[in-house]
């Protein structure tokens, strides 16, 4: 008989591992932030931490938070505190990342975001889940790689 139910299983890869592998190698490059708030929703606990502790190592001040209604909740009680960009999630329960950023930016229209996934580009542009002007960074992916698009987009801004 050829019945049956075939299963497919995403699993995130982890980056605690390769951020220690990294960190080891690249100790003699200097941290690209400047002490820089940033925002990091993700969640998972683990792709999460690793974010964190990659961000921070390169200088950066990091709030992160496993959904998008935590983001929202630290986002209103901040205060003035300014927040120079936000890393996030695309796809979250409860909430996209999209329309997380959507109400951010009502507050700060000029919010830079950089969007993760583990969606390839095309698969989420042409769904339209994003825009083509979009910043996407593709998971999995190196810490390295996390910690220069960030310094990127922040010194564009800059420009």
């Amino acid at each position: 008989m050829d019945v049956g139910t075939t299963f497919e299983i995403y699993l995130p890869a982890s980056l605690e591992s390769a951020a220690r592998s990294d960190q080891a190698e690249d100790d003699h490059v200097a941290p690209a932030g400047t002490g820089e708030r940033l925002l990091v929703v993700e969640d998972d606990d683990g792709v999460r931490r690793a974010m964190v502790r990659t961000l921070k190592s390169a200088g950066y001040r990091v709030h992160a938070e496993s959904d998008p209604a935590g983001a929202l909740r630290w986002w209103r009680a901040r205060g003035t505190e300014r927040v120079a960009l936000v890393v996030t999630d695309v796809v979250m329960p409860g909430m996209s990342g999209v329309d997380l950023v959507e109400v951010l930016r009502r507050s700060d229209p000029e919010l830079l975001v950089l969007f993760v996934s583990g969606y390839t580009d095309d698969s989420v542009v042409r769904r339209g889940v994003l825009g083509e002007d979009i910043e996407l960074l593709a998971k999995p992916f190196d810490p390295g790689e996390l910690q220069k698009r960030v310094a990127d987009m922040l010194q564009d801004r800059k420009r």
